[in-house]
């Protein structure tokens, strides 16, 4: 089997509507060039798959094919129409981007990611197995397969200086709200919900019954739909409730008695004036003249409103056709927000963890989805949770905590601005990424975060990764999911025998490191990839069946898996029979 090529790497991030594909790594890091529907269409009688149906009329496409969207909330609902999505894909890559010879010699091996933002997906063996049996049964050259949650991608993303953050993901039809703590995925207080940004188009069908769904769908993409601020709604109050009518009307009658005031010539002041009464009349001539050239200057000088100050405005649909919008298009968000902001308040508080590892997460809250594209909405959902749930001492006494409290957290307390056993006292969004200058001019709350997570975890995990290469010295009999959960166990110089399930250990694990010895000597397997990216282990633990049942008994989240295709030949459909 070749060497894994960076130029070969294969990176599919799942959404609703769209699935963004990248092919090879490149250096720097760029952001995605191709956005595809998430849509597979088969053919009701030859029963084959299709993407591209751009030659065949709509109706035909409407009489002979069937629409199937296989990504409903985040989730994978139809395995074979998913299946099938990422075979054409995956060849279609292949064709336009590996040379005919490589192709013609098998001169490639292809390491394939699948970022997905349902956890369920990891969580239900069956899915798995059928998913794995079909990427290595069906794709040529596919040699090493991986799973990995947005959340995890994302922490990718944001690097190693991020150890406690708050992902909120909105999608077309989800929200998933993920603690992570010390690199850990909190399973237990995670938050998944079938909401999402179609939430503000059921809205705007409501406001807008003229329009359909697609030209809704525009709307909401378009400049002209956007969320006010408190003082901009009030500004567009006030236009919206004038009576334009009555107000043109009352302005047109005061330039007419203006123009008629200019035009009568005052012939007593003529009389008495000592000037010759051509040169009067050349001079109201010239004023005339200044007077209308002003206007015109102003005219053109004038900037154009701004958007809340417009009673309508007008966007273009996909089609091309414009259409006016009222004050409709200002509406639609407001529950959504409430939403959001509800959740992550619930799912922050419900966490037994300290005030203060509570007050990181307030601290670190990465948002993502096409939805914050939205102008305002960002804004709107920050100042929502900084008004409802924003701890602010309301006087000096109020920041002294009780005597009793100070005597059983005299450290915690003092090192602490405000007393930290109510949160929050601050919240923060963080900031938009700009550590690559491809990145910087993009638009970051979007999907393409999760690609360049995605582009990060490839280059760490697969780069360089001799473990992977097809050898007799090394193989990993099973498929490895990474946890990130600390498993606490207290071991004195353990010897793990070299099969079962791998999970990851950090430095918080209970277990010295140093210690641990493997009877594989030649496994060289990179430990903590996505944890801390400082610390660097260099060896895999390999967990005895005993203990792997105990751990999956407990629930364990799996927030990535690998499969290497030594895997897949040794075990089969054997791959995933535990749960």
């Amino acid at each position: 089997m070749p060497l894994f090529r960076e130029d070969n790497y294969f990176i599919i991030v799942l959404g609703s509507l769209n699935t963004v594909v990248q092919f090879g790594l490149e250096d720097p890091f760029r952001p995605p060039k191709y956005l595809i529907p998430s849509i597979i269409y088969q053919h009701k009688l030859k029963k084959s798959y299709h993407i591209n149906i751009k030659s065949v009329s709509p109706k035909n496409l409407e009489n002979d094919y069937s629409k199937i969207s296989f990504i409903q909330h985040g989730q994978i609902v139809n395995i074979n129409a998913f299946n099938q999505f990422i075979r054409l894909i995956y060849y279609s890559a292949l064709k336009k981007f590996i040379s005919a010879d490589r192709l013609a010699i098998n001169d490639y091996s292809i390491p394939l990611l699948i970022i997905n933002s349902s956890t369920k997906d990891f969580n239900n063996n069956y899915n798995l197995q059928r998913i794995t049996n079909f990427v290595f049964n069906n794709l040529k050259n596919c040699n090493f397969f991986c799973f990995l949650s947005n959340a995890s991608s994302l922490l990718f993303a944001y690097g190693n200086n991020l150890s406690s953050a708050l992902i909120v993901d909105i999608g077309y039809e989800k929200l998933n709200i993920v603690p992570i703590i010390d690199f850990q995925i909190i399973k237990f207080s995670k938050l998944e919900i079938n909401i999402g940004s179609n939430l503000i188009n059921s809205k705007l069908e409501k406001l807008l019954p003229n329009l359909s769904a697609s030209q809704i769908e525009d709307l909401k993409k378009s400049s002209v739909y956007e969320i006010l601020s408190i003082d901009d709604q009030e500004i567009y109050d006030k236009i919206h409730n004038r009576n334009l009518k009555s107000l043109k009307n009352l302005n047109g009658l005061n330039k007419d008695n203006e123009e008629d005031d200019d035009d009568q010539l005052d012939v007593l002041s003529i009389i008495n004036s000592t000037k010759n009464p051509k040169e009067i009349l050349n001079e109201r001539q010239k004023k005339k003249k200044l007077k209308s050239s002003s206007n015109k200057n102003n005219n053109n000088n004038s900037q154009p409103l701004k958007n809340s100050n417009l009673v309508e405005n007008t966007f273009i649909d996909s089609n091309g056709d414009s259409f006016k919008i009222g004050p409709e298009r200002f509406k639609g968000s407001k529950e959504l927000i409430l939403i959001v902001a509800n959740s992550i308040y619930n799912v922050i508080n419900n966490l037994p963890h300290k005030p203060s590892i509570k007050q990181d997460l307030w601290n670190n809250i990465i948002i993502n989805g096409k939805v914050f594209q939205i102008k305002g909405f960002k804004d709107n959902l920050f100042n929502y949770l900084n008004e409802k749930f924003l701890v602010k001492p309301t006087s000096e006494n109020d920041n002294q905590p009780p005597l009793s409290l100070i005597t059983h957290n005299s450290d915690d307390l003092l090192s602490s601005k405000y007393n930290l056993f109510q949160t929050p006292t601050s919240i923060k969004f963080l900031k938009n990424l700009d550590y690559f200058s491809e990145w910087k001019t993009l638009n970051q709350n979007s999907n393409d975060l999760t690609l360049l997570g995605g582009q990060i975890f490839m280059k760490l995990m697969v780069s360089n990764n001799t473990s992977l290469i097809n050898n007799s010295n090394v193989s990993i009999p099973q498929p490895i999911f990474y946890s990130n959960l600390n498993l606490n166990l207290n071991l004195n110089n353990p010897n793990y025998t070299n099969y079962g399930y791998g999970y990851n250990l950090n430095a918080n694990s209970g277990i010295n490191l140093n210690q641990i010895s493997l009877s594989n000597s030649n496994s060289n397997s990179n430990l903590n990839i996505n944890s801390n990216l400082n610390q660097n282990f260099n060896n895999i633990i390999n967990i005895d069946d005993e203990l792997s049942d105990e751990i999956f008994n407990n629930g364990i989240d799996n927030d990535y898996l690998m499969i290497t295709r030594n895997d897949f030949n040794k075990f089969g459909p054997n791959l995933f029979n535990k749960s």
